[in-house]
């Protein structure tokens, strides 16, 4: 856990990154960083001023946040934020896949939102993409997100789950984790996507059906009423004896 200087110091670090993206004349959300033919997002209002202390003393974690700023907190995949963060020198992004890495811990930071009691929204939100439904891209969330994931929260409209407290002294205490690990994501695009995952699923069951129709069609020949199936006995193919083997059994018989 961080002390409040340090947190107040990370958070003056990604404004003033934000303020240099803006300022110069070279922003730093360059074009080269993303995938024009597949971001097709516009930058959207943030609320930086909410980091949490754990999230803070994450270093690839406050990377992730000032390659979001940079960018103008145009939502972007990991892989953009990766190319960002290394293009930029926020951190130094370890193994052969960086962008991997981008993703772990922003998968870690929503499993600390959900551990977390009580609940508290996340920094970041996500969308997903128009084509590709599983693809998602991450924004930093804007104080009206936040407030209004609390406020469902507390009306119960985002389900929540009681789980035994790790407490051994007394197991009937629960805590309450939140089970939604983002803040938005675009009501017409999940939509789409709840809808194609009913169509696979719908195909998947007809295809079921139809192998057990096959099935009963054509059931196994029977050679008479009440016999039991035919069995395909194959026969066993016994391997000659090696050359040596031979030798050594004639030389014992000779001997005897």
């Amino acid at each position: 856990m961080i002390s409040p200087s340090e947190l107040r110091a990370v958070t003056e670090d990604i404004k003033r990154v934000a303020l240099a993206a803006s300022s110069t004349t070279s922003a730093l959300s360059s074009s080269s960083d993303e995938d024009q033919t597949e971001n097709t997002f516009a930058p959207r209002d943030y609320d930086i001023d909410r980091l949490h202390a754990d999230d803070a003393r994450d270093k690839v974690f406050v990377a992730i946040l000032k390659a979001l700023v940079a960018r103008n907190n145009k939502p972007s995949s990991p892989k953009e934020l990766a190319t960002c963060i290394m293009k930029h020198e926020f951190t130094l992004l370890g193994g052969a896949t960086p962008y991997a890495t981008v993703s772990s811990r922003i998968s870690q930071h929503f499993k600390r939102i959900l551990e977390h009691v009580p609940p508290r929204p996340p920094i970041l939100g996500r969308v997903a993409h128009e084509k590709h439904t599983r693809k998602y891209f991450y924004y930093v969330a804007s104080g009206t997100e936040q407030d209004e994931f609390l406020r469902h929260v507390q009306e119960g409209i985002i389900p929540t789950q009681a789980t035994p407290s790790a407490s051994r002294r007394s197991k009937s205490a629960k805590k309450t984790r939140c089970m939604v690990p983002a803040v938005a994501v675009e009501p017409a695009l999940a939509a789409a996507a709840a809808a194609k995952r009913r169509n696979r699923r719908a195909v998947s069951a007809d295809d079921t059906s139809a192998m057990r129709v096959a099935d009963t069609s054509n059931p196994p020949k029977q050679s008479c009423p009440g016999a039991s199936p035919a069995v395909n006995h194959r026969p066993v193919q016994h391997r000659a004896a090696p050359a040596n083997i031979i030798q050594r059994r004639r030389r014992r018989q000779h001997q005897r």
